[in-house]
């Protein structure tokens, strides 16, 4: 049962990056998004994602946290004050033009894991800016 949950849990994360993804019209440039790494760790009660996110146009962390947010209130209905309350705490800071989640995200979403029975062992965005 854990496993089903962990690899349920990387599936809503992967989905709302690509509801992110399709957000922005057609004539505009798309986020090429591309799961890399382990989808989710085998080990019971872990999760393991590393999401990478290819840009050709800027976004900033505000659009994404709002994306997530919107996401969340459609998959996670029940419980999506809580949800909400959890991703207002996002941060993200630039390192090698790269956004990490910070350890408040970390700490901010691990009630959320917590509730499946999962442990956050690594959240980590890559955002790759394409050169045009």
């Amino acid at each position: 049962m854990a496993e089903i949950i962990t690899i349920s849990a990387v599936l809503i994360l992967g989905t709302l990056l690509y509801w992110l993804s399709t957000r922005k019209s057609s004539s505009q440039a798309k986020i090429g998004l591309e799961m890399i790494g382990n989808e989710a760790l085998k080990t019971k009660d872990q999760v393991h994602v590393d999401l990478k996110i290819s840009l050709s146009m800027s976004f900033s962390a505000t659009t994404i946290k709002y994306g997530l947010v919107r996401l969340l209130q459609e998959v996670q209905n029940n419980t999506k004050t809580r949800i909400i309350k959890l991703l207002q705490q996002l941060s993200f800071v630039e390192v090698d033009n790269n956004f990490v989640f910070t350890d408040k995200v970390r700490t901010g979403l691990k009630p959320l894991f917590d509730s499946y029975g999962l442990e956050i062992t690594k959240i980590k965005v890559h955002f790759v800016r394409q050169s045009k």
